[in-house]
Formats: C-alpha cells, sequence, structure tokens
C-alpha cells in the first residue's frame, strides 16, 4: 500500500472523444456549405479548433491519474491544478453523488482540513463510491 494512483475511465473518455469527433464532422460539414455567410464560418471554425484542443488534451491525459493516495498524502488534479493534502491535515472526506433519471450522475469528494473545505468532481475515475471511500478509509488510517 505505498502508493495508489487512480486514472480516467477510459472507456468513458473514448466516448466523449468520439462525441466530440461527431461535432467537429458536423461543423466541418457546416462550414463547407456554400450558403453560410462569413460570421458563422468564423464561429464553426473556432468550435472546430476547440474541439481539437478539447480531444487532443483528453487523449494525452488519458493515462495520468487524478487521484494519487500515499503513505503521507493526497493529491488530487482538478483543471489541471494539483491539489496535495497530508493526511494529517484532514479532518473529514466526503464522497456523494447525485442522482437524476435514476442513473449517477456526479460524484464528488469533498475534503475538510483546518484552513478550507474543497469539492472536488471525480465522475471520471475508475473507482466508484463505496470503493474510493473504502480506500481513503485505508490510507487514513
Amino acid at each position: 500500500m505505498e502508493t495508489t494512483k487512480l486514472k480516467r475511465n477510459k472507456k468513458v473518455t473514448l466516448i466523449i472523444i468520439l462525441v466530440f469527433i461527431c461535432c467537429i464532422t458536423f461543423a466541418i460539414w457546416g462550414i463547407s456549405l456554400p450558403d453560410v455567410d462569413l460570421w458563422t464560418k468564423g464561429i464553426l471554425t473556432g468550435f472546430v479548433l476547440l474541439l481539437l484542443y478539447q480531444s487532443l488534451t483528453m487523449l494525452v491525459g488519458i493515462d495520468e491519474p487524478i487521484i494519487v493516495l500515499t503513505k503521507t498524502t493526497i493529491q488530487i488534479k482538478n483543471e489541471n491544478k494539483d491539489s496535495i493534502y497530508l493526511w494529517s491535515d484532514i479532518l473529514d472526506f466526503k464522497v456523494d453523488y447525485k442522482i437524476r433519471d435514476d442513473k449517477v450522475r456526479e460524484y464528488s469528494l469533498t475534503i475538510l482540513t483546518n484552513r478550507e473545505s474543497r469539492t472536488f468532481n471525480i465522475i471520471g475515475i475508475t473507482k466508484r463510491g463505496d470503493e474510493l471511500k473504502q480506500l481513503i478509509d485505508n490510507f487514513m488510517g
């Protein structure tokens, strides 16, 4: 139990990238139409570039860990920023989920320390609710 790395769920990430590719294809089709004005073509081009950037970023980071648990710390990557907490500084934590349409739609991890309380979106990781809670409990001791 030296270090545990929790990564993105590859299946979910690849599905999102596939949806992005479909949107890119549709936008490129819209750009190629002869009756589309220059303003709309510019917006669609920007949309294509944004989706390409997002797709490549997700594809490059598919094997990067989102949560890293060690004997002394927990490191959480949130919006490309790393938040590192010592286990001794954590007063409490909570793994929550929201259910809509009879399906779990959002997972979040809330960490409470002396200085702050932060909530992290953890929808895309490989471990779910109780598994993650038990894993963190094991590391906290």
